[in-house]
């Protein structure tokens, strides 16, 4: 982490009177004309963004103390101190003309072998700057990983560091004109150099909270970055779920089409991320310099290789967009709750999810139902957001398909966005698909998706809910349309929409038919059945069931179930009747002439209903009567039960008296 500049012209050396006048001449000259370094700031870097167990790190300082120690923490599980090195020789080191791009060319202060039972993870150096003491001091963000990926865990988390380099003007540069000199940006970016409070900032407002969340939940991940993903093309494969969290905007070729392959042959990706694979950039110098056009146009690998042109993913040359990966885009997503420039803040109500498909697994144990919102305290949607296109559906949103987004892209939730990529409105879209092969994506489509896991109770359970269904690799048939459904105006998240509402739903007429839509994931078999009121309804096997209103008035729960051979979906409705029902005492006597009256006791005889609804039992008592009480009206069969076998009649129970006679 670098600290502001300081030390001006402070070279450590006694000038003389013709130094002195000779270095004040080279600086009128102007700076840009000097070859050696003339100013000095406090702050470090390593060679390695991570490294594997027995590897060799090197660490660059510069620090206004005279000596010092690094220590070394390790991050989440069995977290700590696990390293104080031994007294290091401080002072400082000085910045070099371009060092944004050619890196800082510092004197090496330290290195460590790391050993090899530091468990895979993340690791935390840091310094003394300006005589503070190690709690505000500079810090070195590492991973340390096992040389067997994946034996330690099948989940890897990618550190975002070409983010963190995007944005890090260390030397007075970063691809952005906001924060570099002149107002020109750079082409060209180092890892060679300190990163900047604020470009680290990544890392300690999402990454660190997931990775907290992890210990709350006993889960233990291995953490690779974009550079690692750039080296090695088959770096995925040890590995079951891949999480992206937080601001993973700049990935290159051999990245992104690492990661798609990884969901195309099966892989699950949760993507708790905004703005995720926004720009296309190129790694040079083993993987230390990252190069960022911006602009086709400018870009010297135009015409002669375009597949590696840095520009945005979907457009020209490329024609790539993330949304075939992601399944959402910036361009149809936006900024929310943004405070530089007031756009959309938490204050005028903005800054959380409004639910949707609420019958989906991601929201089991929530208790959400379709147009709740949650996740507003922590203001998870913000600042930068992804969406797509889609339009409305019997009060559901529904993807159409455009840019290549996933048609069973299954919108989960929605928060207003305003954009300023190509749209004045756009939306935060969280969703999830699969792909035929038991590739899953999971994206919650907003940077600050992680700042809920502390405290917020529904995103912890999402995300938990998520995580453990995609390391269990099963997945319940998708319920993807419905009926009966009413949709109901309703403002959320300052919006005036309708949703789709099944909690009100009236009975009026003699039935009500009740259908779904599902289909498995994994192109396997479903079957069905329903229950009402808990209760499950004979002969229910089919996507299809017909309410009939022969019931008391009152409010009902309707559910339908869906399964396949490892996991149920449920959808349900309450359904409220108002239509005054007949109901009818059947009984009767059995008779059968050539046996005694004695053989007639304790006969268990039961009317059976022919279509859907209750079965109703009765004893005979020793004259053979019977008798059911609040039947309903319909066709029933009646049958009888002892040591002997009796006959079968068919019975219409809308006759108020019945004598079946044998």
């Amino acid at each position: 982490m670098a600290y502001q500049l300081r030390y001006v012209c402070d070279m450590n050396i006694r000038f003389t009177n013709k130094l002195k006048i000779l270095f004040t001449l080279i600086f009128f000259l102007g700076l840009n004309q000097l070859n050696f370094a003339v100013v000095a700031t406090e702050g470090g870097y390593s060679n390695k963004t991570s490294v594997f167990q027995g590897e060799t790190l090197k660490f660059y300082i510069s620090t206004s103390s005279t000596s010092y120690q690094i220590k070394i923490y390790k991050l989440g599980e069995n977290a700590g101190l696990i390293f104080t090195s031994s007294s290091i020789q401080g002072g400082l080191q000085y910045i070099p003309p371009d060092a944004y791009k050619n890196g800082s060319n510092w004197a090496k202060s330290f290195e460590i072998v790391i050993p090899n039972d530091w468990e895979p993870g993340v690791y935390r150096a840091v310094f003394p700057v300006s005589g503070v003491q190690y709690e505000n001091s500079g810090e070195i963000i590492f991973a340390v990983k096992t040389p067997n990926l994946g034996s330690f865990s099948k989940i890897a988390v990618i550190l975002t560091v070409n983010n963190w380099n995007a944005y890090n003007n260390f030397g007075g540069k970063s691809l952005y004109n906001y924060n570099s000199t002149n107002s020109q940006k750079a082409i060209k970016v180092s890892f060679d150099r300190p990163f900047t409070f604020s470009s680290i900032s990544d890392f300690h407002n999402w990454t660190e909270k997931l990775i907290n969340w992890f210990v709350t939940e006993n889960v233990v991940a291995e953490y690779i970055t974009n550079v690692d993903l750039y080296q090695d093309p088959n770096l995925l494969s040890n590995y079951d779920v891949v999480i992206d969290v937080g601001h993973d905007e700049y990935v290159t070729l051999p990245e992104r089409n690492q990661v798609q392959n990884f969901v195309n042959n099966g892989g699950r990706l949760m993507i708790l991320s905004g703005n995720t694979y926004w720009w296309q950039v190129r790694l040079e110098n083993n993987g230390r310099t990252m190069v960022g056009y911006k602009d086709p146009y400018k870009d010297p690998e135009l015409g002669v290789n375009d597949k590696v042109v840095t520009t945005r993913w979907y457009d020209y040359p490329l024609y790539n967009p993330e949304t075939k990966l992601t399944g959402v885009t910036f361009r149809e997503g936006g900024v929310v709750n943004n405070k530089d420039d007031g756009t959309l803040l938490k204050s005028k109500g903005y800054g959380d999810f409004a639910v949707y498909n609420s019958h989906y697994w991601v929201y089991n144990g929530t208790g959400l139902k379709d147009g709740d919102e949650f996740g507003y305290d922590a203001s998870i949607v913000g600042v930068e957001v992804d969406g797509n296109d889609f339009t409305w559906q019997n009060g559901i949103p529904t993807v159409t398909g455009k840019d290549q987004v996933p048609v069973n892209f299954r919108i989960l939730g929605l928060s207003p966005a305003a954009n300023k990529a190509d749209y004045q409105y756009g939306h935060a879209v969280m969703g999830l698909y699969y792909n035929k092969n038991g590739g899953a994506v999971f994206t919650a489509s907003t940077m600050n998706w992680a700042k809920g896991l502390p405290n917020d109770a529904d995103v912890q359970k999402i995300t938990h809910n998520v995580l453990t269904q995609f390391l269990k690799n099963t997945f319940p048939p998708e319920i993807i349309s419905w009926s009966p459904g009413v949709t109901v105006p309703k403002t959320i998240n300052k919006e005036s929409v309708f949703i789709n509402d099944r909690n009100n739903i009236s009975l009026s007429n003699p039935s009500l038919n009740f259908h779904i839509n599902a289909a498995d994931p994994g192109g396997g078999t479903i079957n069905y059945f329903w229950k009402i009121n808990g209760n499950k309804v004979n002969n229910s096997d089919s996507s299809d069931f017909v309410f009939n209103n022969t019931v008391p008035p009152g409010v009902y729960t309707v559910t339908a179930f869906v399964y396949n051979s490892t996991d149920t979906s449920q959808i349900t409705w309450k359904v409220t009747t108002d239509n005054p029902v007949t109901y009818y005492t059947v009984s009767g006597t059995l008779v059968y002439d050539n046996i005694s009256a004695s053989l007639l006791l304790n006969v268990t005889v039961t009317l059976t209903p022919v279509n859907n609804g209750n079965s109703f039992t009765s004893i005979t008592d020793t004259n053979g009567n019977y008798s059911f009480n609040n039947v309903l009206p319909g066709n029933y069969n009646l049958s009888a039960s002892s040591s002997n076998q009796f006959p079968v009649n068919y019975v219409n129970a809308t006759d108020a008296l019945l004598v079946a006679r044998y």
